[in-house]
């Protein structure tokens, strides 16, 4: 059976490529801050920016985007 890091990197890797295929915009992994509102970021697992919305970058974080993905994941016997 596929461990969950496997399903993981094949989710990104086939999202990336649907993304990338139809030149949508991009598809970013971990560790980008996202502006949800005054003082308040986050940082999703991953985060797509459409085409259109790519002006939102600003320096080091976006300000906005168009969907974030957080993989919640508790823990679990790996016996």
């Amino acid at each position: 059976m596929p461990k969950p890091n496997h399903q993981f990197i094949l989710f990104l890797k086939m999202l990336d490529e649907f993304v990338g295929t139809r030149n949508l915009g991009h598809l970013l992994p971990a560790s980008l801050r996202v502006h949800l509102w005054a003082e308040k970021y986050c940082e999703p697992d991953i985060v797509f920016i459409s085409a259109e919305n790519l002006h939102r970058f600003v320096e080091d974080f976006c300000d906005g985007a168009d969907l974030v993905v957080e993989i919640v994941s508790g823990s679990y016997d790996e016996r």
